[in-house]
């Protein structure tokens, strides 16, 4: 996603004397500095406030941090350090967890362990507008990955909270009295273990099971009906067996996803009902599409080709006939559900193994042809020269930054405007290499 941000960013980064801290870039070299050392206690959590979640409301950048009184709390900045500060103190275990933040009509929703227990909390960034919504055990451990980030729909927050022994969805208008599980609308049971929730226009998807009668499957909520209940779509797997539906992203009106039928996993497509949820292609043909991304009113993704048994990438608009592989033999890609495919004027950028100079994990550029995808630039220059392994990509205007190895130094931060002369070291942060990996960034 681009971040058009008016003059700064923020990340999280390791100089190699404060510890994984709080950092800004006006995206210039000499703008790009230790923005405030949050914990300078180095019997803390080794010294280290290693903020993450960065999220933006209101003309400031909200995060989860650590300091050595609080522990894991909410802060926010504009972006100087006198306005870097915890928003209000309400962590009472020291808790590590990493609340995912979710911004809905101008509050900050994010759980914390105000009692042993996390709860639901929601913040205008005041101390006194910071309030719990709710007494419901809200789900911090997996939220921060891509399986259980709360959603809004509609002016409502989706997220995952506990009921008894069972991860189940609730949804709230912010307040306690308008918090409440999401029931079954055919048995009005309960909705085990939801993940990948997915908004579709006036629709909610995401995978589920039922507690008993079938394993995980599609479910939807739809946005325009008056209560808030969910429906299985489809029994994909029919029986107690699992589709295990994943990667679920909007395109064009519809959910894609990843699911199991009776064979191996293929790339399917639904409307939300079950007439219209299907497979576009068959995993005997591509297995295990992964890293769903959106462009240009195309999905693109990785996957095994079934037929040269080698991972390709590929790309579909939807159809059986326009999903095809953008064939570059030079192109290995191992797939890994975490992986992420970053978009900048039109164009794709990825980490795969680029086969001719035998470089594994490098930055790699495509424009959805099979002649515009090749490795972008080789950092560590010479045949076999090892793996550079790029991430935490971030596009800020027409660059994107992301961490890298060099073969000299650990993980610093580099920038590319999409081109090779224009990828270069942005700023060599620790330059004693002990490792300033780049964890998170807005």
């Amino acid at each position: 996603m681009k971040r058009n941000i008016k003059t700064y960013f923020l990340f999280n980064a390791d100089d190699g004397t404060h510890g994984f801290e709080l950092w800004i870039s006006d995206t210039t070299e000499a703008g790009t500095k230790l923005l405030k050392d949050i914990n300078t206690d180095t019997n803390k959590n080794s010294g280290k406030s290693n903020p993450v979640r960065f999220t933006y409301m209101n003309g400031k950048v909200y995060f989860s941090a650590y300091d050595s009184v609080n522990g894991r709390d909410l802060w926010v900045s504009d972006g100087t350090e006198t306005g870097t500060h915890i928003v209000k103190a309400l962590n009472t275990t020291l808790s590590e967890y990493q609340s995912p933040l979710t911004v809905m009509n101008g509050k900050l929703y994010y759980g914390v362990h105000d009692t042993s227990d996390p709860h639901l909390f929601a913040t205008d960034g005041t101390v006194n507008g910071t309030q719990k919504v709710s007494d419901v055990i809200f789900d911090v451990e997996s939220a921060y990955a891509i399986t259980g980030k709360p959603v809004v729909m509609n002016n409502k927050l989706y997220f995952r909270g506990v009921s008894g022994s069972h991860w189940v969805l609730y949804v709230s208008d912010g307040t306690s009295a308008g918090t409440a599980i999401v029931k079954d609308k055919k048995y009005a049971g309960i909705i085990d273990n939801p993940q990948y929730m997915t908004v579709v226009g006036n629709k909610l998807f995401f995978s589920a099971a039922d507690g008993g009668t079938y394993g995980n499957e599609l479910w939807v909520i739809d946005g325009s009906a008056a209560a808030d209940e969910a429906s299985m779509v489809k029994d994909i797997k029919t029986g107690t067996g699992s589709s295990n539906p994943k990667f679920i992203t909007a395109m064009n009106g519809k959910a894609y996803f990843q699911a199991a039928d009776i064979s191996a996993n293929g790339l399917w497509v639904s409307d939300g009902t079950e007439s219209g949820t299907s497979m576009i292609v068959d995993a005997n043909t591509v297995t295990k599409p992964t890293s769903l991304t959106v462009l240009n009113n195309k999905l693109y993704f990785f996957a095994t080709n079934y037929t040269t048994a080698s991972t390709s990438f590929f790309m579909s608009d939807g159809t059986t006939a326009g999903t095809e592989s953008i064939n570059v033999n030079e192109l290995y890609v191992t797939l890994d559900e975490k992986a992420v495919i970053a978009t900048m004027n039109n164009k794709l950028f990825f980490k795969a193994t680029w086969v001719p100079n035998g470089t594994n994990d490098v930055l790699c550029m495509s424009d959805a042809t099979a002649a515009g995808t090749a490795m972008l630039k080789d950092i560590t220059p010479g045949t076999a020269s090892g793996s550079t392994r790029p991430g935490n990509f971030l596009v800020v205007k027409d660059s994107i930054y992301f961490s890298a190895l060099d073969g000299t130094n650990r993980y610093e931060l580099w920038v590319s405007d999409g081109t090779e002369d224009g990828t270069k070291l942005f700023k060599n942060i620790n330059p004693s290499g002990n490792g300033d990996l780049l964890t998170d960034s807005y």
